[in-house]
């Protein structure tokens, strides 16, 4: 198996990093009840106004 190259491995850890931060964002934001919160999903407001 070839060794793959530093940035191939930073490549993998930042798209790793990104899906779980979508996944838990889109988590967080069907479980929250209320629409108005703003701690639950501050961070990800601008992703997801589209979408609801």
């Amino acid at each position: 198996m070839p060794q793959m190259a530093p940035i191939m491995w930073l490549l993998l850890f930042t798209s790793f990093i990104l899906l779980a931060y979508f996944l838990t964002n889109f988590l967080f934001f069907i479980h929250s009840p209320v629409k108005d919160n703003k701690t639950a999903h501050s961070l990800f407001s601008p992703l997801f106004h589209w979408k609801w």
